[in-house]
This record gives structure tokens, sequence and C-alpha cells, in this order.
């Protein structure tokens, strides 16, 4: 039987392999089963291309990995797929995990994967090529009967031993063929690739839907499996630096000391990064050196605001005190440090926003993102932000970051769409236009790569001129 596996096309610089799918793609594999990739993001085709592919593949199961903001895209696959082919079409990826109705109606797919997909994915695979129809017995799937109705079953049991998952099937999306690097970020070497050490975070901050993807669960990889991983992408595929994308590396400071010390062991020299943001205050000083010592060159923190009435409402859990010191510490070893802040969170005001840009500026971080906050699927700020408009209202293209689409409709705070982008550009400003900030940049970057980076979306967004008054 043979399985085709879609990454929809993402317009971003940076292009990351999809280890969603790289995962599902090993588990069919080490089943028998024959995968044909196409990741939309490094081999963009036409939508006749795309028919011609599926002819001659003829896959008998189409698996599309999807982002909320992919909701457009993956409804064109979908209605071009079944033009040329019968085969079903089963949707995986945070969208269709935290509205699974509402997804399969919209993209009129067949099946949709609710959460942890490897284990679901194969049973269906296998119900498929035994001509069953009783999918309602398999866990974790969404799917449209034969009456057209829109059926959700239980939920299925999470993994419990991470590392009985093969390693991603890294080679049908060889690291070297990715732009992972983005706009400021600091790469050591090339080529790079990103692994995940667990899965999950037990917290549950309100802008985030890893809670409900993940169930509010934690679960780790051994540190050999990790380090094993690392050898591989070392040895097969030329990586140079590991970039480590777990929603919480340092949750569970024994995982964390015990990647450091395999890596350690192991006399590995690659380069590696935590860019996604940790807890802060799971970094004590023995963990910071150990990760230094290990590779690490750069953290990133997920700070949000500089406003710790605005953080609780988030229930973020951290204590604004904390963090000045662990970014020095960082530094003071030779990090490079990163800080992530949302604008726009419940509560937020002008006087708040001020809060956390000077918060920001009082911190020794080499960089900052300034995103206005996204009310992604899933999360308690999407329901704030859905509470008097239908899904069908969304503006799914562009509900992300990048684009600073907040709607008029939003409630939960004094200040309009414009009001947030006005302050998202004005913090980066304030940030970034100071010297010792600028000549970091430049002396990292270089003079030529900031010319081309000026040439860019991000900064054509965040660098206009700022009206005063």
């Amino acid at each position: 039987m043979d399985i085709m596996l879609i990454q929809p096309y993402y317009e971003s610089p940076i292009y990351n392999p999809p280890l969603g799918l790289g995962y599902i793609a090993s588990v069919l594999e080490n089943n028998g089963y024959k995968v044909n990739f196409l990741d939309h993001s490094i081999n963009r085709i036409s939508n006749e291309d795309l028919k011609k592919f599926v002819q001659r593949s003829n896959p008998q199961l189409i698996g599309i990995s999807m982002m909320c903001r992919a909701l457009p895209e993956v409804s064109n696959l979908v209605s071009n797929i079944k033009e040329v082919t019968d085969a079903s079409i089963c949707l995986g990826g945070a969208q269709p995990t935290t509205l699974p109705e509402f997804t399969l109606r919209t993209t009129k797919a067949d099946f949709a994967v609710i959460g942890e997909g490897e284990n679901t994915i194969l049973e269906l695979v296998q119900f498929i090529e035994e001509k069953r129809d009783d999918f309602d017995k398999v866990n974790g799937l969404a799917y449209v009967d034969k009456e057209g109705k829109i059926r959700i079953n239980k939920p299925r049991e999470l993994i419990k031993n991470l590392d009985a998952i093969p390693f991603p099937a890294w080679h049908l999306m060889p690291p070297a063929k990715y732009n992972i690097t983005s706009v400021l970020t600091s790469i050591e070497r090339y080529p790079v690739a990103p692994i995940v050490t667990t899965r999950g975070c037990p917290f549950r901050c309100s802008f985030c839907g890893s809670p409900t993807v993940w169930r509010g669960t934690f679960r780790m990889r051994s540190p050999g499996n990790v380090v094993d991983e690392i050898e591989l992408l070392i040895d097969e595929y030329g990586v140079k630096e590991i970039f480590i994308s777990d929603d919480n590396f340092t949750l569970v400071k024994k995982h964390a000391m015990g990647v450091c010390e395999e890596i350690i062991k192991r006399k590995l020299t690659m380069a590696w990064a935590c860019p996604n943001g940790v807890r802060i205050d799971r970094l004590d000083s023995k963990l910071l050196r150990a990760m230094r010592e290990a590779g690490c060159h750069l953290l990133g923190f997920g700070i949000e605001s500089g406003n710790q009435e605005i953080l609780s409402r988030t229930n973020k859990k951290l204590s604004l005190e904390l963090v000045p010191e662990v970014v020095k510490n960082a530094k003071e070893i030779g990090m490079t440090t990163y800080g992530f802040f949302i604008i726009g969170l419940p509560g937020e005001t002008p006087k708040t926003i001020r809060e956390t840009i000077n918060f920001a500026k009082s911190l020794p971080l080499d960089r900052a993102w300034f995103n206005i906050l996204v009310p992604y699927p899933g999360t308690d700020v999407f329901e704030l932000f859905t509470e008097n408009m239908s899904l069908d209202e969304v503006d799914w293209k562009n509900i992300d970051a990048s684009t600073g689409m907040i709607a008029s409709r939003i409630k939960y705070i004094d200040l309009d769409a414009a009001d947030l982008v006005y302050w998202q550009r004005r913090a980066v400003r304030e940030f970034y236009f100071r010297s010792k900030i600028i000549l970091n940049v430049l002396r990292h970057f270089g003079y030529k790569n900031i010319k081309t980076m000026a040439k860019t979306t991000f900064f054509q967004n965040l660098f206009p001129k700022i009206k005063q008054g």
C-alpha cells in the first residue's frame, strides 16, 4: 500500500523540516509501507503538477499536516487532489486536533488525526488496507461517515515510551535542503537540524495550544536516544548544529542535564541551541554551565510580559524577579540570549506595554521578539477572540504573528488592531535602535547581510516611520 505525505506551503522566510510528518513517515516505512513525501515549502509546485504527481504515485491514503493558517491552502490541496484520485485524505496537526469537526467540514477531507499521530495513522492505514469501514474503532480519529456526518472517536492513549518511536525519516527531508534561519537568528554552523527531546508541557498558559494538543502531559526521551539521533544527523547528513525545538526542554533538570552529559561523554563538538524558549525558573547556574560546556550557544527565554499582573493572568506562573539574574548568568558564560514578548495579552493597556518594553531594554538580551498575540485554536484567548463570531468569520490565512493580524472584534483589551501594530513597531524600534544592540547585530551578521535583511517583509513591516502623537 502506497501513502503520500504532504506539507502545505507556508509563506515564510523559515523552512523547517516537518518533524511531525517525518515521524509519521518513519513509522509507516518501518511497518512496510511505501511513502511518497512532498514538502511544498522547498518544492512548491502548481496545482496541475500536484495532480500529475498524485496520479503517478497512485496512493491509497494521502496525509496532510496543517497549522491553522494553512486552512485555505489545505482546502485548495484537498479540492485538487480529489479531482484526480479516490484516495482517502487524512489531516493531522494542531488545527484538526483542536477543531476537528470544523476542519473536516471546511476542507472536505475524509479523516483527521486528533493529537499524537503515529499509532493512529498506522491503525487507519491498516483499516484501509483491509477494506474495513468500522472507523469508529480507531481511537484518536475524526472521520466523515457514509451518510456524510462527522464522527469524533475516543481519544487515543498517549505513547508512554518515546524511545520506542523511530527517528524521523530524515532521508525524506535532508536538513541541508531547508532554510531554518530567520531574520536575526543566530546560527553558528550549517546545516542545521531541529529535534525534539520531549513532548508536551504541564503548564497551561492561556495563549499556548500545547495543553490541548498534548493534554497537559510531559514525556521525555532518554538522553541516550536523543544523542543517538544527533549522531545520526552528524554522520549521515553532515549536520553541524542542532536546534532543540521542545516546548520545554529544561522543565526536568535531570533530563536536560542528562542530554548535556551524554553529548560531553561522546565528545560531540556540534553547536546547539534552544531557540523556542525555555523556562527561566528551571535554569540554575549548574545547568547553564553544563549546557554551555556541551555546546549550547543560544537560549530563548519565554518572558512574555514586563507586567507581573498581566503575566499572572496568562497562567504563566513565572516571577519576573527571577528573570534578570538568569539572563545575566547566561550572558556571563557566553550564551547569546533572546527574549520573547507578547503584545495584546488579556488586560493589556498602553501602560503595561510600556512596562514590557522597558523591562526588555533593562535585560542583557542580544535580541528580542515582540509578537502581537495570536489567538490560536485550543487556547483560552481563542475562546475570548471568537465568543461573538463564528469560526467561518476568522481570517485563517492571516492568523499569525508575522502579519500582526488581530481583528477589531477583540473585547478583552482596550486596544484596537492599529494600536497593537503601533506598539509592536515601537517596541522593536526602541529595543534595536540602541548603539550596543546595533553594533552587536552588525558584528554578528555583517553589513551585507543586514542590507539583505532590510529588504525583507519583516523589516518593511516593523521599521516604517512611526507617527508620533
